[in-house]
Parts: C-alpha cells; sequence; structure tokens
C-alpha cells in the first residue's frame, strides 16, 4: 500500500510538470512552483521569463514580487511584538498612530485585533491618486499616510469583515512605532534572518533589475507592459515584497518549529476570527476535508500563493509574474 501512494504521488507529480510546461507553451502561466513535505522537496519547476528584454528565464532562485503574501510577516512581527510586551491585542490603535495617520475619532475605535482580522471597516489605499504618484514617495511606510488617512469606516469595528490593506499598512506603522525601527528593516532582521531567508528583501527593483522577476501585464495587441511603476507592485506593510520559493519554503519552516512565535500566538493567527476564512495575517481554507492556512497575492503582473497542509506537513508555494 505504500508503494502504491509513492507511486500515486510520483504520477501526480509528473502530470503537474506536464501541465506547466503546457502553460508555458500557451504563454499563460511564467513562474516558478515548490512543493516540499517538511523539509524534503518534493517538487521543483520554473518556467516562462523573468526579463523579457534580456531573455533570462525564471529559476528556482528567481526573486517574485509577492503581493498580499507580504501579510503574513506583518502578522508575524506583530505577534513577536506583542510576546515581548510591547503590544497588546486589546490596544486602540490611537496609542501608537497619530492623526497624520488617522483620524482620533476613528482611530480611538479600532484595536490592533482588529487590523490584524479585517475587522477594522477600514478600506483601501488604492485611488488614481496613489497610481500617479511616483514610487520615490512610497520608499518609506510614511508616504503611504496621504492615502490611508482619506478612510472612513465601512461598518462598526468589529461588527463586520472587509478585506483592508489600509489596516495592514498601519500594522507596519505600528511596528515602527514600537520598536523604534524602520518596518523593512524590522521584517529583514526580525522574520527574514531567523528564518535563513537570504533572498527575500523589499527593495526597490529599479535597482537590481536583474536580481528579480519583472511583472508583465498583457496588452491586447500580444504585447507585454512592465508593471514595475505600478501602485499595487510598490512595497508596503501591505504587500509588495520580493522572495523565493526556497524562502518561503524557510519561512514555513520556522514557523512550525516555533523558531519565529510561540505555539499560542501562532493558534491566534490561525483561527478564523469571522468566519470569513480568515486568521491574523493568513487565510484559512478547507480543502477536501483538510486544512490549509497561507496567502495569496495579486495584481497586475503578480500572482502568488502560499500554503501549508498541517496533517501531512506539506508546503506549496507557486510564484509568477504574470
Amino acid at each position: 500500500k505504500a508503494h502504491q501512494q509513492q507511486s500515486s504521488k510520483e504520477q501526480r507529480l509528473a502530470r503537474l510538470s506536464k501541465t506547466i510546461e503546457e502553460l508555458e507553451r500557451k504563454d499563460v502561466f511564467s513562474g516558478t512552483v515548490r512543493i516540499a513535505q517538511g523539509e524534503k522537496v518534493l517538487f521543483e519547476q520554473a518556467a516562462g521569463e523573468m526579463n523579457k528584454i534580456s531573455g533570462q528565464k525564471n529559476t528556482a532562485t528567481t526573486r517574485f514580487n509577492l503581493g498580499s503574501i507580504n501579510k503574513m510577516f506583518t502578522a508575524t512581527a506583530i505577534m513577536q511584538l506583542i510576546e515581548k510586551g510591547e503590544l497588546s491585542l486589546n490596544d486602540t490603535i490611537s496609542n501608537y498612530v497619530d492623526s497624520t495617520w488617522l483620524s482620533p475619532e476613528i482611530s480611538n475605535k479600532i484595536t490592533i485585533h482588529h487590523l490584524l482580522s479585517h475587522t477594522s471597516g477600514l478600506g483601501d489605499f488604492f485611488n488614481e491618486r496613489f497610481e500617479k504618484s511616483p514610487p520615490s514617495a512610497f520608499m518609506k511606510l510614511a508616504g503611504f499616510k496621504a492615502f490611508v488617512k482619506t478612510n472612513t469606516l465601512a461598518f462598526e469595528p468589529g461588527t463586520d469583515w472587509a478585506y483592508s490593506n489600509s489596516g495592514m499598512l498601519l500594522l507596519g506603522a505600528i511596528i515602527e512605532k514600537v520598536s523604534g525601527e524602520d518596518y523593512f528593516s524590522y521584517i529583514a532582521e526580525h522574520i527574514y534572518k531567523p528564518s535563513g531567508m537570504v533572498n527575500s528583501n523589499s527593495a526597490d527593483p529599479n535597482q537590481e533589475p536583474d536580481q528579480i522577476a519583472i511583472g508583465y501585464i498583457p496588452q491586447p495587441d500580444g504585447t507585454y507592459r512592465s508593471n514595475l511603476n505600478t501602485g499595487p507592485a510598490r512595497r508596503s506593510a501591505a504587500g509588495g515584497g520580493y522572495s523565493t520559493v526556497e524562502d518561503l519554503h524557510k519561512f514555513a519552516l520556522a514557523l512550525n518549529s516555533g523558531k519565529l512565535i510561540s505555539n499560542a500566538s501562532k493558534m491566534a493567527m490561525f483561527t478564523d476570527h469571522k468566519g470569513h476564512g480568515y486568521g491574523y495575517g493568513f487565510q484559512l481554507w478547507n480543502r477536501y476535508g483538510e486544512a490549509m492556512r497561507g496567502h495569496s497575492g495579486g495584481a497586475p503582473g503578480i500572482n502568488a500563493s502560499f500554503y501549508m497542509i498541517p496533517k501531512d506537513n506539506y508546503i506549496m508555494v507557486v510564484l509568477s509574474n504574470y
């Protein structure tokens, strides 16, 4: 029976490999896939090009924009600060963010728990003015202030659920306030470093174009446009960092081993707080009767998925620049 299961697994992975090759041939997938069971890598395959001008191919070590997968790092960092006694889930955010971020009338109603669980009532910071602003304006989180401050409450905090990029960005501002460190530096030191994630950062992609997969947006005439200067591709506490399938595998191992946060903190992150399949910075799924945890990320030229299946210790990462 064990032999049959192994054979069946190998057959599935062989089918997956052929599927990736077919999708590459049709030019509908460009990216890298890794499947692991614990530390053991079961499958890894790359397709497409990281740079269409130079013709460089995607590889197992290509760095991709993660989109909203970054939210997992922000939430984990907040849980670290809570464990250190620097924060509490029930703290109102007015203790940490001033009126340049959000009016006190709103920030006095919102707690750390609300931001982590997307139950704050806040919405998004993406708009036409944001899209037209130069990327150089967003090298630090403070560059987002003017766009977060326009948020109003869609509902009273805690009474409903709505996915909020503004809420996650505010958590980044809170990390800066409490730690005294720049958000990106904090994540590098307290998430990437202990996890062994040596190819992950939030660097300006325009400074390192040869090391990352350029995100491509298909055009009606069959050509592709780069997403480098588009709003969703910009780095923030809500998304936009760069990593590899190997580094995200390392993040999963560090998280599961207790290297980053305690088991109690992890359980809080993996609890569905409002019945919308979301914990604290982690999406929660139930597929084929199996609990799955992780996050997805998507925007023009960005597509990413990170899944952990606790029962059999599977870790699956798909990163794409389409």
